[in-house]
């Protein structure tokens, strides 16, 4: 269980982090890094230059705004997704528990324990331990050899 919530929250993290950390960013990555055709070639004014940069910081804002859309549904969908198999791991775990249980329910899986029963349950299996060891060592003790090297 613990490793599906490891899992989820790592899967969360790298989903929900965009690319790019600000718009600076993107445009001196995305838009200013492409190829262009060698400027020598280009008989140009300066109102078309001009143009040429607008219509860059267009094309960056708009890929921008996609890119904050697709971040924002991915920080919707992606929780209540990993919430529904959250919860659909849980109810098979129970229903494999009530299988195992010869279709019977204890109330014991799902009632939270008092600190007594805890201390309870480590006490025995405590006292089981030392039971086990204390009888290993008597048959030890008190076994013959079965083998001798001559």
């Amino acid at each position: 269980m613990r490793s599906i919530i490891i899992f989820s929250a790592l899967f969360l993290c790298g989903m929900s982090a965009p690319i790019y950390s600000n718009y600076e960013q993107y445009v001196k990555y995305e838009i200013l890094n492409k190829t262009t055709t060698n400027p020598t070639t280009i008989y140009s004014t300066k109102k078309f230059i001009s143009t040429n940069k607008m219509n860059i910081v267009d094309e960056a804002e708009h890929s921008s705004n996609k890119i904050d859309n697709f971040v924002k549904s991915c920080k919707i969908i992606i929780p209540s997704i990993l919430g529904l198999i959250i919860f659909l791991y849980t109810v098979l775990f129970y229903i494999i528990k009530f299988y195992k249980n010869n279709c019977t329910f204890k109330w014991s899986w799902i009632k939270p324990k008092t600190p007594e029963e805890y201390q309870r349950r480590h006490q025995s299996s405590q006292e089981q331990q030392i039971a086990l060891t204390q009888l290993i060592r008597h048959l030890q003790e008190t076994s013959q050899t079965i083998y001798s090297v001559t």
